[in-house]
């Protein structure tokens, strides 16, 4: 019996050393084969060594909820076929993700184009009105609000300010629309913007 049938085995018993072994070994060949089904995909949208980590977490999972998949592991070349099923539906995941982030991107500057004449567009994008602006952002009730409205008003995109709070973009497009509701809707944010421009409230 070959080293890794032996590793195969100890890992369906939920070693977690076997677990490291053979990822350890096939990390690298998943990883050229992600890139290899990645080409001609937008640069940037899906990492090849991070679907292949994914791949790996699946398979431990799967094997954790006795999944068809992992239960019917044995040899190498079944270890291999099982990869490769999870890497293409890490991928086909990640490209939906992907699209869905960026459908809510393209929805949320639309709007935002739509509402160009809104007061608290205005209030933030008013150099005059930094004291406002700031009182605003401390108004919210979230940390993560905060944190991605003042990186919107140092001029960032979402997909920016997504790579800087290491979340999603579907994350940072959702905590400044929520920002901008609660600045319309909070009687204190109100009060604010009233006292920097009483007709625009």
């Amino acid at each position: 019996m070959g080293r890794v049938t032996l590793l195969i085995g100890r890992f369906k018993c939920g070693s977690q050393t076997a677990f490291a072994s053979l990822m350890g070994w096939l990390l690298p060949h998943r990883i050229r084969a992600a890139r290899r089904a990645l080409r001609g995909d937008p640069a940037g949208i899906l990492d090849p060594e991070d679907v292949a980590q994914r791949t790996f977490w699946e398979l431990w999972r799967s094997m954790s909820r006795g999944g068809p998949l992992a239960v019917n592991l044995s040899d190498t070349a079944s270890l291999l076929k099982v990869l490769a099923v999870l890497t293409r539906q890490q991928i086909n995941r990640g490209r939906r993700d992907a699209n869905r982030q960026l459908r809510d991107a393209r929805r949320t500057v639309q709007a935002m184009a739509e509402s160009a004449t809104d007061p608290w567009s205005a209030v933030f994008g008013a150099s005059e009105s930094k004291e406002v602006v700031e009182k605003l952002v401390e108004l919210l009730p979230r940390d993560r609000q905060k944190a991605v409205v003042r990186l919107h008003l140092q001029g960032l995109s979402s997909a920016e300010a997504a790579r800087h709070l290491n979340c999603s973009v579907r994350t940072v497009v959702r905590s400044y629309e929520t920002a901008l509701v609660f600045c319309r809707t909070s009687p204190e944010a109100r009060a604010a913007l009233a006292a920097w421009d009483p007709a625009g409230s």
